[in-house]
């Protein structure tokens, strides 16, 4: 009995991420929780059984939390998820947030590159996601023509999104100024609108200006400069 139970506790300490990983594909909230327990201890074999539960409602924001506590040293995982088709776009969209506390290279050209993703809920959460990363760590440098590209892509599309078109010029032009900008623009102040055109009109490349026009035109009726 002693041997066996011997046996037992060294079983338990070998294979401790294998039985987490069993936890995790339980479907079993409590059990699930506990794997999750010791974030600070979080094996990166533990990251590809983590991720479908960000489909899962009562173990999203558990899975959310540990993989935010993994997310700088396992961004490449992360942006592997997030341009996996495969995936539901709830699960690429709660990725995108979970993105948002990264500051590395490759995770900003993963949020940009799923900028163009096919799901326009996806697209906004990664534009948000560029748009706090680049807050809190305005040293990372964003590349303005790729930023351009996808502006440029969701203008031409069937259904541009005003709100993401004006998340994605905020991370080339001063926050403030676009936020007022797409703010007058979508309110009946034709004064105030007639300012955010010019400034607009004042800042974006002509290519681009000349994307937005129809769309800002869209947003409040027709708006002329003063």
């Amino acid at each position: 009995m002693k041997s066996r139970r011997s046996r037992k506790a060294d079983l338990r300490g070998a294979d401790a991420v294998v039985l987490r990983i069993l936890a995790l594909q339980s479907g079993e909230p409590h059990r699930v929780r506990r794997a999750l327990d010791d974030v600070d201890h979080m094996p990166s074999a533990l990251i590809p059984h983590l991720i479908p539960l960000l489909a899962t409602t009562p173990m999203a924001a558990d899975a959310m939390r540990a993989l935010r506590g993994v997310a700088a040293s396992r961004s490449g995982m992360l942006v592997d998820a997030l341009l996996d088709r495969r995936f539901p776009a709830v699960v690429r969209r709660r990725v995108a947030r979970v993105m948002s506390g990264c500051r590395t290279r490759s995770a900003v050209e993963g949020l940009l590159q799923a900028c163009d993703d096919d799901d326009r809920s996806v697209r906004r959460q990664c534009a948000r996601a560029l748009f706090l990363v680049h807050r809190h760590h305005p040293d990372i440098a964003l590349d303005a023509d790729r930023v351009f590209s996808v502006i440029d892509r969701d203008s031409e599309s069937g259904a541009p999104d005003a709100g993401l078109l004006f998340t994605l010029l905020a991370l080339v032009y001063p926050p403030a100024a676009i936020r007022v900008a797409y703010r007058s623009l979508r309110g009946s102040n034709r004064h105030a609108r007639g300012f955010a055109v010019e400034y607009l009109n004042g800042v974006l490349p002509e290519q681009i200006r000349e994307r937005l026009a129809p769309i800002v035109a869209g947003m409040g009726g027709d708006v002329t400069s003063r």
